[in-house]
């Protein structure tokens, strides 16, 4: 079968942006025009590749498995042409993440530095959605990869754990709220402002879960998707927030904000790089997630 490659690179394109209107203003094409060029490629194939949805157009199941060898067939492309022209191969093109704002802002630079020294022709796209979103994603050949905290166990996916941090009480010193020194799980009934991530973050089902029945009574001062505006609420006095402890631990060096020791208690965390299971990852994607190991995994 002879498949013309500037169709699949536009396929690949509306199934990026579930939109051909986005797509045919990316590629310079109508959407008339495009709209044909998928056309052409259904009837090649005998099959449909998108079905529209309130949340745009979504591969079928044959258009998630298009996208897998789609890709692959233009990443062959691209290193017959570096073979053709006579350079070294070196991995070009886009890398699409799944994860949270927090983990790009302060996990991901060092291991993003060493990768780009590695491979500069690559872009690194961050997508931040829902952790289920982001999993059905990598699932449906969407995105690449995930770098995500306590992802469900599922059997088509590859979690390989590269951190281990944990869920910590804290308060700033400029809280003139007083704490017990034994500080009990009942006290948090107590704690007058509290500021908290939105209760669907998978993380914080532990904390629900473990302490839930003494957080209802306490005064829930704000809840927000972003760890970023409850530590800047932290930091400004306003209370106590449960957060991740990688997030907070320049200010407990300095002594500016503390940790508050829950009886015996100790939520962790275990931060993965999440792939689709079987699937071989193009050298660009493993340099990345070695980036990353290196950084917080490193071989002795």
């Amino acid at each position: 079968m002879n498949v013309d490659l500037n169709l699949l690179k536009a396929f690949l394109k509306i199934a990026e942006l579930k939109s051909l209107s986005k797509a045919s203003l990316h590629l310079h094409l109508s959407q008339p025009a495009l709209s044909l060029q998928m056309g052409r490629l259904e009837e090649q194939f005998g099959k449909k590749l998108f079905d529209r949805h309130n949340r745009g157009l979504i591969p079928t199941a044959f258009g998630k498995e298009l996208i897998l060898s789609a890709r692959k067939i233009i990443e062959i492309e691209k290193e017959l042409e570096q073979l053709t022209l006579g350079s070294p191969s070196e991995p070009s093109g886009t890398l699409r993440i799944g994860t949270y704002t927090t983990i790009s802002s302060y996990l991901l630079p060092k291991a993003m530095k060493n990768f780009l020294k590695k491979c500069p022709q690559v872009c690194l796209s961050f997508q931040y959605q829902s952790v289920q979103d982001i999993l059905s994603q990598i699932k449906g050949n969407l995105i690449d990869a995930a770098i995500l905290s306590d992802v469900p166990a599922d059997p088509s996916l590859d979690a390989q754990v590269f951190l281990e941090d944990e869920l910590v009480l804290a308060k700033s010193v400029l809280d003139p709220q007083k704490t017990p020194r034994a500080f009990a799980a009942k006290d948090l009934a107590k704690i007058n402002y509290l500021s908290y991530p939105l209760r669907s973050d998978l993380c914080y089902k532990k904390v629900e879960k473990r302490f839930g029945a003494y957080l209802a009574k306490s005064h829930l001062a704000a809840e927000s998707e972003s760890f970023d505006t409850l530590k800047q609420m932290l930091l400004h006095g306003l209370g106590m927030t449960f957060i991740p402890k990688y997030l907070i631990s320049d200010e407990i060096k300095k002594g500016s904000v503390q940790v508050i020791p829950v009886g015996g208690h100790r939520l962790p965390i275990h931060f993965s790089f999440v792939t689709k299971k079987g699937v071989e990852l193009p050298l660009g994607l493993r340099t990345f997630r070695d980036s990353v190991f290196d950084i917080y995994s490193p071989k002795p």
